[in-house]
């Protein structure tokens, strides 16, 4: 089965989603780790928590209840079989410790043709059917760019954006409607970033300002950037002495430190 997810975040969020809206939210979701094998280093600090986990390794153990997210590409043969052997038998052994049954949902993520890397040998068949009872298919930003407003104005609020301004963004975003958006979600956080700390503070700006600002960010060189930027910086200095624009500035970058770290 297969459902196509429309407006969605980055993949790590909706991982973080699905995980949450289950029966067993709650219960060890592990964080993303880029190798099957590495996933071991955080379960010794969920552990520490007084987190009931066990991670898949050599010695064949698992999570022993919750969810095990992993982005399944890249990973190893040797990952591979461990994984396959885990989800057929439901079981683990461990030295020492008689056979333990495990209720663990696996949620995988990756970007690569799976089906493709099967019919090379690249990847096991088995595991493969094993993994895809259901598949979310997250389409790329540029195959939904309808969702660009949207997300646009959530991360513009995280920083705190005055509200007209938030709508001349959207009006001179809405003007790079041919944009690829190649970084997908990560990259239009990363230009909305780059927009806030380039445009003046504290003033109702110009959706004409910001589509110049916007024309450079995007590899579009326009020679009124540097006059816009110029012009941006004597507005600053004759509101406020030199002191106080410097900590306003740090200020501002403490504001998008702190909106990063909800994104």
């Amino acid at each position: 089965m297969e459902v196509r997810i429309g407006l969605v975040a980055p993949y790590e969020g909706m991982m973080a989603i699905a995980n949450e809206l289950a029966k067993r939210r709650g219960v060890a979701l592990l964080a993303r780790t880029a190798l099957l094998e590495d996933a071991a280093k955080a379960a010794r600090e969920m552990e520490s928590q007084g987190v009931d986990v066990v991670i898949v390794r050599e010695g064949t153990e698992v999570c022993l209840r919750g969810a095990l997210k992993i982005p399944i590409v890249p990973i190893r043969m040797s990952g591979m079989d461990i994984l396959r052997a885990v989800l057929k038998a439901r079981e683990i052994s461990k030295k020492g410790r008689s056979i333990i049954p495990i209720d663990v949902r696996i949620i995988a993520a990756t970007n690569a043709p799976l089906l493709d890397m099967v019919s090379r040998g690249a990847f096991r068949e088995d595991l493969y059917y094993r993994l895809a009872v259901l598949r979310l298919h997250l389409p790329s930003l540029r195959e939904r760019k309808e969702d660009i407003p949207v997300i646009a104005r959530h991360v513009l609020s995280q920083y705190g954006v005055d509200k007209k301004n938030v709508e001349a963004i959207l009006a001179a975003l809405d003007q790079f409607k041919e944009y690829p958006w190649r970084g997908n979600v990560r990259e239009l956080v990363n230009i909305l970033a780059q927009l806030v700390a380039l445009l003046p503070q504290a003033k109702t700006i110009k959706t004409s300002e910001v589509t110049t600002i916007l024309r450079r960010l995007l590899h579009e060189p326009s020679p009124m950037l540097h006059k816009v930027e110029e012009k941006n910086e004597h507005e600053i200095l004759d509101e406020t002495d030199q002191i106080r624009n410097l900590a306003a500035v740090f200020k501002n970058m403490r504001l998008l430190q702190k909106s990063w770290l909800l994104l």
